[in-house]
């Protein structure tokens, strides 16, 4: 009679640790498709806002390259100055690109995953 107590009480509490398990499994699922949900909506507006900056870039060397033109008379010089102003926007940003994009980045990312474990711990 006891053994039939004993394995009825094994076979509960292995029945309540793999319950235990499985609601462990899916809450890891759920943290971590919010964490993946938020860093899609960050690449998304990091997108958005780079294609509005290249547009309005774009638009404005246009409108240089005519003011230019119709100051000076001289065209391709407009252009040339625009296009030394894009190689040196690129050096800036190629020399702090670390500072600029990397450790933004990461710390964005590291922040959206480590308040998630935080959350956890609670």
């Amino acid at each position: 009679m006891q053994s039939n107590k004993i394995s009825e009480r094994f076979e509960a509490l292995a029945d309540t640790l793999k319950r235990y398990i499985g609601l462990r499994l899916e809450l890891i699922k759920c943290v971590v498709a919010e964490a993946l949900a938020r860093l899609g909506a960050i690449m998304v507006i990091i997108f958005v806002l780079s294609l509005l900056a290249f547009l309005v870039l774009f638009f404005l060397s246009f409108a240089f390259v005519g003011w230019y033109a119709e100051y000076f008379h001289h065209a391709y010089i407009g252009a040339l100055i625009v296009a030394l102003f894009y190689i040196l926007a690129g050096v800036v940003i190629y020399l702090l690109r670390d500072r600029i994009f990397l450790n933004p980045l990461v710390s964005a990312c590291s922040k959206i995953l480590l308040e998630e474990e935080e959350h956890e711990e609670k």
